[in-house]
């Protein structure tokens, strides 16, 4: 218990002592010690991971395979409520054009971006966790499943309609349902180079070419089916259909597919703002 009662005395200064002397205090051991205290073990190996020179050490497989399984555990135990929870994405806004969203802005790309950097996520990315096990941690997480690290391991693992559908219902952002589809996704979700998992069936290879793995023959669908999942969705749902009217002429959604597939005595805030926008967006691409 000396370890526990070091950190419990000050948890930065007994941070740097266990980073700086991994050769006297191995990984290993201080985890075993810190294995009657989740919380504390969690902080250890988070800590382990996110320093560089630990993270390199900490990545062979074959010797901590153990402690990453666990770690995928503790992830899932310890996350926090994330806040993407709220689906009405209803605008309330005064009707003036400065109330139409510009979801393009960079600002917006930003936030939608940080729906997928939790800790969890860059775990994930380092090509540490086993896929499936957080996939199966993630679905039996409570008090709600973590959606957003589902999406992840969806999108890795080429299945883009169920990280599609996954996102509308439980995150309902038609905006960042259209990154999906554009691909944009890809360089949300994926991370250049990253950790090395060396012994196992990952073997030296970071997580863009450990999805390569479990993208099965036909599993991509045709780009339409996934247009029409996010038109049907929103149409099902008019409260989602100023977030969709925002994406028009901005991406590559079908504008004229959207128009026509409208019920009739639809009420939508700001339309005429949005169609002006609309067109003035797609001129400007025809003269381009």
């Amino acid at each position: 218990n000396k370890i526990i009662n070091l950190i419990q005395i000050s948890k930065d200064l007994s941070g740097k002592l266990l980073l700086n002397n991994v050769d006297k205090l191995p990984i290993k051991q201080v985890a075993s010690q810190l294995s009657v205290d989740a919380r504390l073990l969690f902080w250890y190996l988070h800590l382990v991971f996110s320093d560089p020179t630990t993270r390199e050490l900490y990545a062979d497989v074959e010797q901590f395979e153990d402690l990453h399984r666990r770690q995928v555990k503790l992830y899932t135990e310890f996350a926090p409520s994330p806040s993407y929870l709220s689906k009405s994405q209803t605008n309330t806004s005064s009707p003036s054009e400065e109330a139409v969203n510009d979801v393009r802005s960079t600002e917006a790309i930003e936030r939608r971006k940080r729906i997928f950097e939790s800790d969890f996520i860059t775990f994930m990315k380092s090509g540490l966790a086993d896929l499936q096990q957080c996939l199966q941690e993630c679905q039996t997480h409570t008090p709600h499943p973590l959606y957003a690290e589902m999406i992840f391991i969806y999108s890795v693992k080429g299945e883009r309609r169920k990280a599609l559908n996954l996102l509308l219902r439980e995150i309902g952002d038609i905006s960042l349902a259209i990154d999906v589809i554009e691909d944009q996704f890809d360089s949300i979700m994926l991370v250049e180079g990253g950790v090395k998992r060396q012994g196992t069936r990952f073997a030296s290879a970071p997580i863009q070419q450990q999805s390569q793995s479990y993208i099965t023959p036909g599993s991509s669908l045709n780009n339409e089916e996934l247009w029409n999942d996010v038109i049907h969705f929103a149409l099902d749902r008019p409260e989602f259909l100023p977030n969709l009217f925002d994406n028009l002429g901005v991406s590559r959604l079908d504008s004229e597919k959207v128009l026509r597939s409208l019920k009739p005595h639809l009420q939508i805030p700001l339309l005429r703002q949005r169609m002006v926008r609309m067109f003035r967006e797609l001129v400007f691409k025809d003269d381009l």
